[in-house]
C-alpha cells in the first residue's frame, strides 16, 4: 500500500493521506460461532491471503474474510471473500443474521424467527398470527443468552 500510494503521490508536493483505522463495533467472532453451536447451525469462515502480492497495485492486497451461517447439513461451496478484515466480515454477517436464520433454521411451517437490529440493540420474535417477542437485547450475546438455549 505505501509503494503504492508513494508512485501516486510523486511529484505533487505537500500531499497528505489520512487513514482513520477503527475497529467496528461488532460481536466477537467467537459470540458468533457460539449462536451458531447453540442453534445447531454450521458457521462458515473463509480466509484468502493476499500478502504475497504486496507492492503490485493491480492485485488484490492483504488478507480477505468472509463469515457465514448456514443449516448445518447445507452444502458448503466456495465463496470468494470480500472483507477485509474478520471484524468486517462478523459484521456483515450479523448484519444480515436475519436473512440468515430465516434461511437456514429449519422452523415449523408458518412460525419464522424475525430478528432486527438497530440501535437500541438485537430484537428477535416468532411470527405465530402476529409477531411473539422471545428477546430483547443491547447485544446479540445478550439477546441469545436471554433465550437460554
Amino acid at each position: 500500500m505505501r509503494q503504492h500510494v508513494e508512485q501516486l503521490a510523486a511529484g505533487l508536493p505537500g500531499a497528505r493521506l489520512f487513514v482513520l483505522a477503527a475497529a467496528p463495533d461488532v460481536p466477537l467472532l467467537t459470540d458468533l460461532l457460539r449462536l451458531a453451536h447453540a442453534l445447531d447451525l454450521a458457521a462458515v469462515l473463509t480466509y484468502c491471503d493476499h500478502r504475497l502480492d504486496a507492492g503490485d497495485p493491480l492485485k488484490i492486497q492483504g488478507e480477505q474474510w468472509d463469515v457465514r451461517v448456514l443449516a448445518r447439513d447445507a452444502q458448503v461451496g466456495a465463496v470468494p471473500p470480500g472483507y477485509g478484515s474478520v471484524e468486517a466480515a462478523v459484521g456483515r454477517c450479523v448484519e444480515h443474521l436475519d436473512s440468515h436464520l430465516l434461511a437456514a433454521v429449519p422452523r415449523e411451517p408458518d412460525q419464522p424467527v424475525v430478528t432486527a437490529f438497530d440501535r437500541t440493540g438485537c430484537r428477535l420474535w416468532l411470527t405465530d398470527d402476529g409477531l411473539q417477542p422471545l428477546a430483547q437485547a443491547a447485544t446479540l450475546d445478550a439477546a441469545v443468552s436471554a433465550l437460554r438455549l
